[in-house]
């Protein structure tokens, strides 16, 4: 025997332990999934290999280096990396240095604050995580900042405001005030370079009510009609700097009105107890005359109105975390009412980044701009750098959420699913054998979205002459018109096949061989490699004309008509960057065959109409990532049969069918999204049925079929737009009987 030693066994036997780290290529799956192909290491550490796990992190793996200088721009600035005054994107849970050991940066030691411009701007240096070495402007000198969890943007979004007419103004009972009872209004703000002299923030009631005003002092000032004027004033500048973030807050408690400022009262404490009236709420003007042009650009976040509770009883210290309809995050909660009855919060708006504005407290009022351009965009920062000595060098950082996912499996290629879409992320992978994980791949990064689509190639599979089926498989760019041409052969002669394809592979199924047989097999080719099928799996009988359908990931084979011309209503699935047999989905409304199938969004899976045993109308649908039986979606005009479908995200057409028991050159659409009846689209240039189609991210193709005789042409249609179809190129070879046996790299169900 060997002897045991760290690391495994010597004396005559390899040492056993671990794999060495293997190779990976990342590509996108979806727009919350990506798939890993791994490549084995040559050496795997004695043992065999028998499984992986794959890690997606945003953020850097390793420690990251900013290198900090001092550039001279309208006074000393810091610039990071050569942009002065950058935003440094900073993830949670990730180590930072910021390197100042440039001569430039002698006497301008950098450092962290919540506070714009930290000490210079009444805050305090944030010392959570930082380290300091050296002396700036010397050999080794850097800040180096491990970025806490829950530290990314104070607030998720803002509203800007960009003009002094830019308004929303909104009618409810809910924001008026009864005399003597406590309320609270606050929201966080920043002005432009050039504040308008006279701007009023908002007017709650009928009209100079209560208005929070902008004075040219410059300072705050509270106004309201039934409050004797202006009836509290802040300290001159305060709040008042240009491009800083301020947070406001306006109280009532037990009759006493204050005002604050970034936690802090400013003005006199005021005994009042009018109510508020008029069932009315403006942001960024006021009811009087001329409140057309009363407001003023600025940022607005995070405002929340409160009435029946006072949130804030004296000074406190500002939040640091988005508000929420019960309360909010604060570093001290001296003098915060964090238990709030959340129908007591009557507006909590501005906390969106991009989309509608949005009132996200249970009254969910409409907030529709009245007047000019109120464009959401990003919150409040959480964290600032700047200088020690020297005022206005620093900027604001970036801090981001990281964000993590990952997967295991026992071969590759390996899919890690639910995560964030527009999100770049560093992918990894470590292979394990019996003796342990070996270290992780390099990373790949990746931003995950849509695959890409701009390779739009579309295939064309099977079909009869009639003599028999036929093995052929044409090609084409979709971009742009032209005869298809030679991409390779399947395994044998097939008519009334189906097909489906992702942004990688093209994938075929069931169909008629030579002998009139029905088979189960199911095949698949690259779309980047011309080249003969490869076996897939098999699906769960011999059947032909089931409807396909897919996404990034699935793909779907649904009813078809199996032995002794029955149909069927089994709707089977493949993972299709596998292989494999078909899985039970679940079924269709009715046993049905030779329904037109390739109607996909991303989500939802179409198919038209088909035979039961009579001819049927019938439209359904899937939603294609669950499990499930089918729903009804509406009818197609009359009925329909032996046709294909062409989709984008949203639409999906039907053509090259029969349509009231004769071949047709109609075409009818449905838009994917919602339920209800085809609409006309359309005619096609030659009256065929029995065709395929492939869809471009533009174009949908239809090919082939037979009417009078059997069909080469290749017609298009612009799929956003209604419109007779116009020539696109031939076919290699005329053929018919080849209904859903196209499919393309391009499809609805990839965009």
């Amino acid at each position: 025997m060997g002897v045991h030693k760290k690391g495994g066994l010597v004396g005559g036997f390899d040492q056993l332990r671990a794999p060495n780290a293997p190779t990976i290529s990342v590509a996108k799956a979806s727009t919350s999934s990506v798939t890993v192909t791994i490549t084995n290491p040559s050496d795997t550490g004695g043992g065999d290999i028998t499984g992986y796990a794959v890690s997606a992190l945003t953020g850097p793996i390793e420690d990251t280096t900013f290198a900090v200088t001092v550039v001279s721009d309208s006074g000393n600035k810091y610039a990071i990396d050569g942009t002065t005054q950058a935003t440094p994107t900073l993830y949670e849970g990730h180590t930072y240095i910021f390197d100042q050991s440039d001569s430039s940066n002698s006497g301008h030691p950098l450092r962290f604050s919540t506070t714009d411009n930290g000490t210079h701007g009444s805050g305090s240096e944030y010392t959570t995580g930082v380290t300091t070495s050296g002396t700036p402007g010397s050999a080794g000198a850097f800040t180096k900042i491990a970025v806490e969890s829950g530290s990314s943007s104070t607030t998720a979004g803002s509203y800007h405001l960009e003009s002094n007419a830019a308004r929303v103004t909104m009618s409810s009972a809910e924001f008026n005030v009864d005399s003597s009872e406590d309320f609270t209004y606050e929201f966080w703000y920043k002005l432009p370079d050039s504040p308008s002299n006279s701007m009023n923030f908002m007017d709650i009631g009928s009209g100079n009510t209560f208005i929070a005003h902008w004075f040219n002092t410059p300072r705050i000032r509270l106004y309201g009609g039934n409050f004797g004027g202006y009836f509290i004033t802040g300290a001159t500048n305060t709040g008042a700097a240009s491009n800083i973030w301020y947070h406001m807050a306006i109280t009532r408690e037990s009759n006493y009105i204050k005002l604050y400022i970034d936690g802090t009262q400013t003005g006199s404490t005021v005994n009042d107890s009018d109510a508020i009236s008029g069932s009315q709420l403006r942001l960024n003007g006021y009811g009087g005359s001329g409140y057309t042009t009363s407001g003023g650009e600025h940022h607005l976040s995070d405002l929340r109105f409160v009435v029946g509770s006072c949130v804030y009883t004296g000074n406190f210290a500002r939040p640091t975390g988005p508000l929420t309809k019960t309360g909010g995050t604060y570093s001290s909660t001296t003098n915060v009412n964090t238990s709030i009855t959340a129908s007591h919060t009557k507006l909590l708006t501005a906390q969106n980044s991009s989309g509608s504005l949005v009132d996200n407290s249970d009254f969910g009022h409409s907030m529709s701009t009245t007047a000019g351009t109120i464009t959401p965009s990003a919150g409040v920062p959480y964290l600032y750098y700047y200088c020690t000595n020297h005022s206005g060098m620093g900027s604001t950082t970036d801090i981001k959420t990281s964000l993590q996912g990952g997967a295991s499996g026992s071969s590759s290629p390996i899919t890690v699913s639910s995560l964030t879409s527009s999100q770049a992320y560093n992918v990894r992978a470590s292979a394990v054998n019996i003796f342990g994980q070996s270290p992780y791949s390099s990373a790949t990064a990746i931003t995950v979205s849509n695959p890409d689509i701009t390779q739009q190639i579309g295939l064309f599979f099977s079909g009869s002459a009639g003599s028999g089926g036929q093995n052929y498989i044409d090609q084409r760019n979709l971009a742009s018109t032209g005869n298809a041409s030679d991409f390779g052969d399947m395994s044998a002669g097939k008519y009334n096949a189906s097909a489906l394809g992702n942004t990688t592979r093209g994938i075929v199924g069931a169909g008629v061989i030579s002998g009139g047989s029905s088979i189960n097999v199911i095949e698949y080719v690259t779309f980047a490699s011309a080249s003969n099928t490869t076996d897939f799996g098999d699906l769960s009988a011999g059947k032909q004309t089931p409807a396909p359908a897919s996404n990034h990931t699935r793909g779907i084979f649904a009813g078809g008509e199996i032995a002794g011309s029955n149909q069927t209503n089994v709707i089977e699935y493949i993972t299709i960057a596998s292989t494999g047999d078909g899985t039970d989905f679940g079924d269709l409304l009715s046993a049905t065959s030779y329904s037109t199938g390739s109607l996909c969004s991303p989500t939802r899976s179409a198919f038209a109409a088909g035979y039961t045993g009579s001819f049927i109308d019938v439209i359904q649908y899937i939603t294609t990532a669950s499990t499930g039986n089918a729903t009804d979606f509406g009818d197609t005009s009359a009925v329909w049969y032996h046709g294909s479908g062409v989709s984008s995200s949203t639409r999906g057409i039907i053509g090259v069918g029969n349509l009231s028991g004769s071949a047709s050159n109609v075409m009818e659409y449905i838009t994917i999204a919602s339920t209800g009846n085809t609409t006309d689209f359309g005619d096609l240039t030659v009256t065929r049925e029995g065709g395929s189609a492939a869809s471009g991210s533009t174009y949908g193709v239809f090919a082939g079929g037979q009417g009078s005789s059997y069909s080469n042409v290749l017609d298009y249609v612009t799929i956003s737009s209604a419109g007779n179809a116009s020539d696109f190129g031939d076919l290699v070879n005329a053929r018919g009987y080849m209904m859903n046996s196209g499919c393309s790299s391009s499809h609805g169900g990839l965009q």
